[in-house]
């Protein structure tokens, strides 16, 4: 935030009526009645128009002269949203239009819209001014270690986002879901920064390595007006080695997306604890629903944010004299709060629910249910997996000083009953995120819960803080040596002598695709591979090989399913990981009747990856 903004925001909150007129008023309502009630009707004309007029309009639009994609049920789902949003439209044109003016002129200047403005900026100004130093520090500090991976070799899933949905024009990404893959929000974003600086590997991770580079300067902020700066400092920079949210601040992924959103949730939720009268509500409610349309797993996140502000809200309000009120006024903003929230996600995923179906945002087509007792083996297996991802790096010593730190951090009181107000804050929300596990009978990737990393690290700085203080000034350099030398230095030392994260099989890695590509690229232009050749590749190498091919503006023909003419020209990727073979590559695709796998030879190897070919006599 530079100086000049809050010059010209000052400004403008001069000049901003402190109250609104009866004048004023009238003709906003009449705009507005006018205007919903044009829109709405609009939308009921068009949601009775016929498939065949809107397909005719839409096919002048397409570059092949055929609009595909617009499908008869496409069409139903988009009229049946369109008569939806007609009716409530058209009856909140109604509604605004029976309130009297007087009403809505009590309303507006309650909320004081000046004062409430001021309050929030100033508060964010306070934030950065105060402690500029170490959230400059911390942010130089993260984008350092995260830089060396912005152009690491690209992997499956950031590399399948973006030929799929982030490659195509902006309103083809936030309507497609046809797999879990679609970060809606992070597709946008990437759209948008490979239009700009083109397709090269760090253009698609752009959006993921900024918000990981933040990360750690938000939750040095979460950690400083939670608790202390000492607090604040230890977990901004716990986050910034993280080895796990540096290698995904280095993937096109959401994931660092909705682990800043929870941060700016926490800052929120305090503003709001304590009693201040900005916009907190409103922001706490766009972040939650941004998040979710980022990832909607980002519902864990939201369960443990808003949950932890509903019980610390109830315990706040029964110290007021008027508790009864209080409860009754703090429920009835936060149950207003999460429906806007349900309501503006909805709003959001409203191309994708026209185009998709609703099915596609709750996982079940892409998962498979498991009994009960599958599940919660698996549920331990995935515990301990993602434990040992999210501690990655981590020695057994910093690992216990660590939890040993956090269970301080959040048992620590003045009193047994704090403690345990404090324990159940989180032990209740985290139950209802486990309820909402065992009724998916899914058990999520550890990536999903990379967001409990800065959760964790605030509770950690705090037993941190806790350790350092009231002790003398030579202890508390010798625990903070001690301190930085295991969280700091000796993860930063294992991740470069190791290369964990380059070696790290995270979202599907094919290393040697660039230079599959530019083999097969030779070889092409040389003659020795078929013009109607069909290369033949799975996960993990196939969206990474495709991905460099088009790069390098090839033809993707080269890609195109085999047939019985050409199955013999084919080439054939087999990965050296798992249990990878050209039989179970041509099963997996559904093509091992069209040639026999066992007539298949080496034809070229790689370090990863293998290419097989028929022998050119055949």
């Amino acid at each position: 935030m530079s100086h000049s903004f809050f010059i010209e925001y000052k400004a403008l909150m001069t000049n901003f009526p402190q109250k609104f007129g009866p004048e004023f008023l009238q003709r906003l309502k009449f705009i507005c009645c006018v205007f919903l009630g044009g829109l709405g009707i609009s939308l009921l004309f068009v949601s009775r128009m016929e498939f065949t007029a809107v397909r005719a309009f839409l096919d002048q639009f397409s570059g092949d002269g055929s609009a595909e994609p617009y499908t008869e049920q496409v069409h139903k789902n988009l009229g049946w949203i369109a008569f939806a949003l007609g009716v409530l439209l058209s009856l909140l044109s109604l509604v605004i239009a029976k309130i009297s003016v007087g009403v809505y002129e009590r309303c507006l200047n309650s909320m004081d819209v000046r004062k409430r403005s001021r309050n929030s900026i100033r508060w964010m100004k306070v934030s950065v001014h105060q402690n500029r130093g170490w959230l400059l520090g911390l942010t130089f500090f993260s984008f350092i270690l995260r830089w060396s991976h912005l152009h690491d070799p690209i992997r499956f899933d950031e590399a399948h986002t973006f030929l799929t949905y982030a490659k195509s024009p902006w309103f083809v990404g936030i309507s497609l879901y046809q797999d879990p893959n679609n970060h809606v929000f992070n597709t946008l974003l990437i759209h948008c920064s490979t239009t700009i600086f083109g397709n090269a590997e760090w253009a698609i991770r752009l959006p993921a390595f900024f918000a990981g580079v933040l990360l750690a300067p938000l939750t040095f902020l979460a950690g400083r007006i939670t608790v202390s700066r000492d607090a604040g400092i230890a977990a901004g920079v716990l986050v910034a080695v993280s080895s796990a949210l540096i290698e995904y601040s280095g993937l096109g992924r959401g994931y660092t997306l909705i682990c800043c959103l929870t941060m700016l949730n926490i800052l929120f939720a305090v503003r709001i604890l304590r009693n201040q009268t900005g916009w907190e509500w409103w922001l706490l409610t766009f972040c939650s629903a941004l998040g979710l349309w980022s990832i909607p797993v980002m519902v864990y996140s939201n369960i443990l944010v808003w949950g932890w502000l509903l019980y610390q809200g109830m315990l706040a309000s029964r110290r007021k004299s008027r508790r009864k009120l209080h409860r009754l006024r703090f429920m009835r903003r936060w149950s207003t709060a999460v429906g806007v929230t349900c309501l503006l996600a909805l709003g959001f995923y409203l191309p994708v629910i026209a185009t998709s179906g609703v099915h596609s945002l709750t996982g079940q087509g892409f998962v498979q249910e498991t009994s009960l007792s599958e599940f919660l083996m698996s549920l331990v297996n995935g515990l301990v997996e993602g434990l040992s991802f999210w501690l990655r790096d981590w020695s057994f010593p910093a690992v216990f000083l660590l939890f040993g730190l956090g269970t301080i951090g959040l048992v620590a009181a003045k009193s047994v009953r704090q403690s345990l107000e404090q324990i159940f804050a989180l032990l209740i929300p985290g139950a209802i995120c486990l309820l909402l596990l065992v009724f998916q009978r899914v058990v999520p990737p550890p990536r999903v819960g990379l967001f409990l990393i800065p959760l964790f690290a605030i509770y950690s700085g705090r037993g941190y803080a806790l350790l350092l203080s009231g002790r003398e000034r030579p202890r508390r350099n010798f625990l903070r040596a001690v301190w930085f030398a295991l969280i700091v230095i000796l993860p930063v030392m294992q991740q470069l002598q190791h290369r964990s994260i380059r070696n790290s099989s995270e979202t599907g890695v094919c290393p040697d695709a660039a230079e599959i590509v530019q083999f097969l690229q030779q070889e092409i232009e040389a003659g020795h591979v078929a013009a109607n050749a069909s290369i033949i590749t799975v996960s993990p190498a196939s969206a990474p090989i495709v991905y460099y091919f088009s790069r390098n503006d090839s033809s993707l023909e080269y890609f195109s399913r085999p047939t019985r003419e050409n199955a013999h020209e084919s080439i054939v990727v087999v990965g050296h990981g798992g249990q990878q073979s050209v039989s179970s590559v041509l099963t997996e695709l559904g093509i091992n009747d069209l040639v026999d796998s066992d007539d298949f030879e080496v034809y070229k190897q790689f370090q990863t990856v293998t290419l097989y070919r028929l022998p050119s006599e055949n």
